[in-house]
């Protein structure tokens, strides 16, 4: 398609900032497509800019979303026109509205055959009532009906409460869209921007006023990013459309394997989107929690939930800014992906994998790709004791809370010149149900992890079963912070097993492999073939 761009002939009506457009169908949406200013595509006043575009089969053109970046001017264009390369059909979309920046509008197609007339919509939103389940969190939803999305809604002002989304509190919003018809789903997220983020939600109801239906979604999950799954979003399926359009809820893993190629790891999340025989999926946004995941040579697990989307046979991955992480002109703006591997879940026999081994670059990274589409290219039956599987795999449940138990880890010095750290030290111990998480190594009244010296210390936590390997780090603070280590033991106080991790190696930015950490195994126990995996030594991969 050849996308007409006119910009209206009134004072401030150009930007110079990115426009984002989605157009939606007959048969479904499109991908945003971003027009980067980068690339000197501007919107300037009556001006007239043409830009290919790329659409899949939608059938006839319904409406179409324009939106501006959140980092320049307010929009204002009289009209869009996309125009069919192939067959010359044109949709054309008139607008009057303004774009403020960071926000968007729909546009109908000019057809006597589309309903142009907006909507009101009523969103209640009930949080539970649990002890400390409001948030003070910025909360956004999207509603996504048979007739399209309603786009990213900002909960900001409550009809029914000032201080929004409190303990056993409904807050009520009211937005005029274009119809959705039937609300089958809402996303439902916030930004985990305060201190007291972590929201326990209990449900979304959502009133069509035009024919008085109200559309039920249930959620009673946290929305955390330190409680349950750690997850910030929840899709809500509708509770009570009529049997006829219910939508099914379909589990899907994904596990995100970056390569071993120098700097390919990254802080930034990553955002992934499914596309099967039966539809497509929205963006999911891989969270990069406080920089945990997506590091060179890794294997990271995540779960995803939407509607069936059948057989996947394509998928779309790319890079996102995570809040707080630098994104200056000397900043690591990249992650080189190796590849995404898919699977239904839970019950799934078949995984398929979406080779990349290409890099992946911020949205607006001169001359580089923000994303890749990629199609299957292999399938299996799914692996049990893949490591990011093993890794992330819950504990199996029980009425009981699980005993602690304690273990004695004693880390040895090596015996070197200059051998000894001021830095401060951090573990994960793996075991056949589960891993610590990160362990910080800390003790008082005493210099530790001098040469030829051995520190010790007990940490508290569940029983992690047989273990199989261990991850020490340090974070290179203090004027000595290059460390030797020879090797370090730990014992399960309360069945007395005892294993030996032997090192004899740097841990330093400039001496031995020069990286931060070494991932140990036991005295006597093999490296390869091993059945268990951590997030940082996983097989080398193939470029």
């Amino acid at each position: 398609h050849v996308m007409t761009v006119s910009t209206a002939d009134v004072a401030k009506a150009g930007t110079d900032t990115d426009v984002i457009v989605k157009v939606f169908g007959e048969k479904g949406s499109s991908e945003p497509i971003t027009i980067s200013s980068n690339n000197g595509v501007r919107f300037m006043r009556a001006m007239t800019v043409n830009v290919p575009i790329e659409l899949p089969d939608m059938g006839a053109l319904t409406r179409i979303r324009a939106e501006v970046a959140d980092r320049g001017n307010n929009w204002l264009f009289d009209k869009i026109t996309l125009k069919n390369s192939d067959s010359g059909e044109e949709f054309i979309f008139a607008n009057t509205e303004w774009i403020e920046k960071g926000g968007s509008v729909d546009v109908p197609v000019q057809s006597e055959d589309v309903n142009t007339d907006k909507v009101l919509y009523k969103i209640s939103v009930q949080t539970s009532d649990l002890f400390a389940c409001g948030t003070d969190a910025n909360v956004s939803t999207i509603l996504y009906g048979d007739s399209g999305d309603s786009g990213t809604l900002a909960l900001k002002n409550s009809s029914t409460n000032t201080n929004k989304f409190e303990r056993n509190n409904t807050d009520e919003f009211e937005f005029s869209l274009l119809s959705l018809g039937t609300i089958k789903r809402v996303r439902i997220w916030h930004d985990d921007s305060t201190i007291s983020a972590s929201w326990h939600l209990a449900k979304v109801t959502v009133v069509d006023t035009s024919s008085s239906q109200d559309f039920i979604f249930t959620c009673n999950k946290w929305l955390s990013s330190r409680k349950d799954d750690k997850n910030l979003s929840r899709d809500l399926m509708c509770d009570n459309l009529p049997e006829e359009v219910v939508e099914v809820k379909e589990g899907y893993e994904i596990i995100i394997s970056v390569s071993n190629k120098k700097d390919a790891g990254t802080n930034h999340n990553i955002w992934v989107s499914l596309e099967g025989k039966s539809g497509s999926s929205d963006k999911f946004q891989l969270k990069n929690n406080a920089g945990r995941f997506f590091d060179k040579s890794t294997n990271d697990l995540f779960f995803f939930e939407c509607a069936d989307l059948g057989d996947i046979t394509h998928l779309r991955v790319g890079l996102s800014p995570r809040e707080g992480v630098d994104v200056g002109k000397d900043a690591i703006k990249q992650c080189h992906l190796h590849q995404v591997t898919v699977n239904r879940s839970p019950g799934g026999e078949t995984e398929h994998v979406f080779v990349c081994n290409h890099w992946l670059s911020l949205p607006g990274t001169p001359g580089r790709k923000s994303y890749r589409k990629l199609a299957a290219t292999s399938s299996q039956p799914v692996n049990p004791d893949h490591p990011a599987r093993i890794r992330s795999a819950p504990a199996a449940s029980s009425a009981a809370t699980p005993s602690l138990t304690t273990y004695h880890v004693d880390v040895k010095t090596a015996d070197k010149f200059a051998a000894g750290t001021d830095a401060n030290i951090f573990v994960i111990l793996y075991g056949n149900t589960g891993d610590s998480g990160k362990q910080a190594l800390v003790g008082s009244g005493k210099n530790l992890f001098e040469r030829n010296e051995m520190s010790s210390f007990d940490l508290e936590m569940a029983d992690l079963g047989k273990i199989v390997k261990m991850r020490i780090e340090h974070d290179n603070s203090g004027l000595g912070a290059s460390w030797c280590l020879d090797h370090v033991v730990v014992t399960n106080v309360t069945s007395g097993d005892k294993y030996t991790f032997p090192c004899n190696q740097w841990i330093d930015k400039k001496k031995g492999n020069k990286e931060l950490f070494r991932v140990l195994w036991p005295e006597g126990r093999k490296v390869e073939g091993s059945e268990l995996q951590g997030p940082d030594d996983r097989p080398i991969l193939e470029e």
